[in-house]
């Protein structure tokens, strides 16, 4: 599946459709920097009435975030844009949230983190950036 958007409100609109219908706890974005990935996990956020603002975790890593969700209680966000070499406890740390099928573990650059996590069932999400606003976003 793929889409064109044209706007940050039709990706965010397009990330509340594809969460209505994902089956899968564990959700890889690639991407450049500015792609979309970020507005991606926002419209996600707004699809589970998340209030807090949601912003890339790149400088902290991990954000958390509550759901009331029938599937998922919990929004993992995670960004790895920083980091060169993964610590233990950083993969453990990881490998935890996604073994609890009650999270929601969205991974941003999960390039640097893939060959410690392939044995688990994840949405591969790929976002191309063509101008200020107009992006591919490709899943697989």
């Amino acid at each position: 599946m793929k889409k064109i958007t044209n706007s940050e409100k039709e990706t965010k609109i397009f990330a509340q459709e594809f969460i209505k219908k994902n089956q899968k706890n564990i959700l890889l974005l690639y991407g450049n920097l500015g792609s979309g990935k970020t507005i991606f996990v926002k419209g996600i956020a707004k699809f589970f009435k998340i209030k807090s603002t949601i912003t890339s975790p790149t400088f902290v890593l991990i954000k958390e975030y509550k759901i009331n969700n029938k599937n998922f209680r919990k929004l993992i966000h995670i960004d790895l844009y920083r980091i060169n070499v993964l610590d233990q406890d950083l993969i453990q740390q990881i490998k935890e949230y996604i073994q609890d099928k009650q999270n929601l573990v969205i991974i941003e650059w999960p390039e640097k983190i893939s060959k410690k996590i392939s044995k688990f069932k994840s949405q591969k999400i790929y976002f191309y950036h063509f101008s200020k606003n107009k992006r591919e976003i490709k899943i697989q």
